[in-house]
């Protein structure tokens, strides 16, 4: 059997080596003594994967969930959308209670977590979550991390929306993430019924990331969601993500890249993307 080296010139080898390999044990220390230092012996703190440092205070079976499901999305992501893995720890605080949530960010950060959700802090490639929100929860965080690894470039609005989609999502047969309607749907389609001309495709996806975030109404991020949503229905959502990121340098907005991939103009796509909103139904469960 030849060796890989002989199959790849040894700049090729680097590179995809470089794809699969772990944070260092040395950084993976340091990020674990950081951790506990930083929350005290109540939390339980481990690696997954070589990479997250997860840290929580919930207890036994929960806390295996969590761990679980850390390592499902991350297979699945890389599965079917991503390729450049991250090589330094990414830290993940779950907190079980919203109250210890909401004392964490006050002393940490000196204000209120401002969601109750939670926020993925690119600086100190940090994730904190009140996890009583449930799993989904997670799914949206991590995807936060690792988009932004593979796609440098990635603007605010796709960023957020693949993150929204997997907030509220399943797994199919084959172990791919598939979305699902979520609570986001009914307030979007009540601003679409005040105001038919409230959301343009055009305009979701030539916002800055200052316009982006500074929408308190939270249309932008569910307008993501669910064109990406539409998309995934379509089986184009994979194909959109390769377009997107080869095309990105040329057109970072993604725009020529969805009339690419769908083959619609956008005007187009749109029409029928507004259709397909204002006919979904969603069933609030439990």
């Amino acid at each position: 059997m030849p060796s890989i080296q002989s199959l790849f010139p040894v700049a090729a080898l680097s590179a995809a080596l470089a794809l699969c390999t772990p944070a260092s044990a040395e950084s993976l220390e340091d990020a674990e003594k950081e951790v506990r230092e930083e929350l005290g012996e109540r939390f339980h703190v481990h690696t997954v994967r070589g990479l997250f440092v997860v840290a929580t205070d919930l207890k036994g079976e929960s806390r295996n969930r969590m761990a679980g499901l850390v390592d499902r999305t991350y297979d699945a992501l890389y599965d079917e959308f991503f390729e450049v893995r991250p090589t330094e720890p990414i830290k993940v605080y779950l907190f079980r209670r919203e109250a210890d949530y909401e004392t964490y960010c006050k002393r940490k950060y000196k204000r209120a977590c401002g969601t109750p959700f939670g926020f993925y802090v690119e600086a100190d490639r940090r994730m904190v979550m009140n996890i009583s929100t449930g799993g989904g929860t997670l799914n949206h965080e991590l995807v936060h991390p690792l988009l932004e690894t593979d796609f440098p470039q990635v603007p605010a609005w796709f960023n957020e929306g693949l993150a929204s989609l997997f907030e509220g999502a399943y797994y199919n047969k084959e172990g791919r993430l598939r979305g699902m309607l979520n609570w986001r749907l009914p307030g979007l389609q009540s601003t679409l019924r005040e105001d038919p001309k409230a959301v343009s495709l055009r305009d979701l996806m030539t916002t800055t990331r200052k316009q982006f975030y500074d929408d308190d109404s939270g249309t932008h991020n569910a307008a993501a969601r669910h064109l990406l949503l539409y998309l995934q229905r379509k089986h184009l959502l994979q194909r959109y993500y390769e377009e997107f990121k080869k095309t990105a340098k040329a057109d970072p907005t993604g725009i020529t890249a969805m009339e690419t991939v769908t083959g619609k103009k956008l005007a187009e796509l749109e029409k029928e993307w507004l259709r397909w909103v204002r006919s979904q139904k969603y069933e609030r469960r439990g």
